[in-house]
């Protein structure tokens, strides 16, 4: 269902809501349990339009948040779209998340990536800054995702690279440094199949994340 905002609304969200950041595409403002992406005036070619909107939001995921509804003005202007708002704890409190439930997260991610490609849609642009850590893990930013089943069936791969080298590997820099995380990284990155199964037997023996990247740091 489409949300319809006129401009007093849209400024009282500017004024009112809660700044979440901003991106290539647009702005992202928080008020009570949702969050609105407002496009910039000069970047919507480059943006979901409002079919893509529809479409994305119909799709079952539960760790990669789709959009809600699409936003438009009074003039049924399109201006964004909503998306579940999360809780973001600092991201170094990750560490101490028990290694069992942050393999169950890892493998909702997973389910939700083949979900995707299901649906022909491929993931992109999964970074560092686009994801949210409250003791799940979400990724927030599908505004790159495309409709391409050709680019879809490299889901599988685009997740590992970011679980490697943005949700791990931003750790293993912070704790060894740049030139031991590179080693460390790359050998991940070779890798058959998905990264939560090697992960899985690697961190049965550690009782928390930090645990496990100290464990890696040593050996290496």
């Amino acid at each position: 269902m489409e949300i319809v905002m006129s401009r007093e609304k849209l400024s009282d969200l500017f004024e009112n809501g809660i700044y979440l950041g901003e991106g290539y595409e647009g702005v992202v403002y928080r008020k009570k349990d949702t969050a609105y992406k407002i496009y910039h005036e000069d970047s919507k070619k480059h943006c979901l339009n409002y079919s893509q909107i529809i479409e994305f939001s119909q799709i079952p995921t539960q760790r990669i948040l789709m959009p809600q509804n699409p936003i438009v003005s009074d003039e049924n202007r399109l201006l964004g779209y909503t998306l579940p708002a999360i809780d973001n704890y600092q991201k170094e409190t990750m560490l101490k998340q028990n290694t069992e439930k942050f393999i169950d997260e890892l493998f909702l991610l997973e389910r939700d990536s083949k979900i995707l490609r299901t649906n022909n849609i491929a993931i992109w642009d999964l970074m560092y800054q686009n994801f949210v850590y409250n003791g799940s893990i979400y990724l927030i930013d599908p505004g790159s995702y495309e409709k391409k089943a050709f680019w879809a069936r490299d889901n599988q791969r685009v997740l590992n690279e970011f679980i490697i080298t943005d949700l791990l590997g931003t750790f293993f820099i912070k704790k060894g440094g740049k030139r031991k995380a590179r080693k460390i990284i790359n050998d991940y990155l070779k890798t058959e199949g998905f990264i939560g199964w090697r992960l899985e037997e690697e961190m049965k023996d550690c009782e928390d994340v930090g645990t496990y990247i100290k464990k890696v740091l040593k050996k290496k």
